[in-house]
């Protein structure tokens, strides 16, 4: 296994689901990102950002395109899984972001962390936000400034 290189995850009756060695740190089998080849094709979790033409490398392999991805899933909001999130979030220009709601203001901009989570609610699908600020896909400087961010609530 070496930096770049794509696997499909054969496990159970698991389909269309391929993950991307990301290399992250420049360390082979540290970091992967998934590749799901569905009716949705999604992308789960954006590694760190660095290295990301081998997300793109790896959902083109796969035989989907940039414009082919509906769904961007971040995890959680650590650097090594959320980091990308802006590059795909700009490339893909048929994708919304999906995040839990605590996560969702770093992902509309992550230079200001005393907003609240202020994105649309996947549950309701209804427009949240906290202390009375306006509802936000993003800053003007921030990747996700055109992107609809999702929020998931429990």
């Amino acid at each position: 296994m070496a930096a770049g290189d794509v696997f499909e995850a054969t496990t159970g009756s698991c389909e269309d689901l391929h993950y991307v060695d990301t290399g992250m740190y420049d360390s082979p089998e540290y970091g992967s990102v998934y590749v799901l080849d569905a009716e949705r094709p999604a992308v789960i979790d954006t590694g760190l950002g660095t290295n990301y033409e081998r997300i793109v490398d790896a959902i083109e392999s796969v035989g989907l395109s940039l414009a082919d991805i509906e769904v961007i899933a971040v995890t959680h909001v650590h650097l090594d899984h959320a980091g990308g999130a802006g590059f795909l979030a700009r490339d893909c220009p048929n994708a919304d972001v999906y995040v839990h709601e605590i996560g969702a203001r770093h992902l509309v901009d992550p230079r200001d962390s005393s907003r609240g989570p202020s994105a649309r609610s996947a549950t309701s699908g209804s427009t949240t936000s906290n202390r009375g600020r306006s509802p936000r896909t993003g800053s003007s400087n921030s990747p996700t400034a055109t992107r609809s961010i999702w929020a998931i609530t429990n």
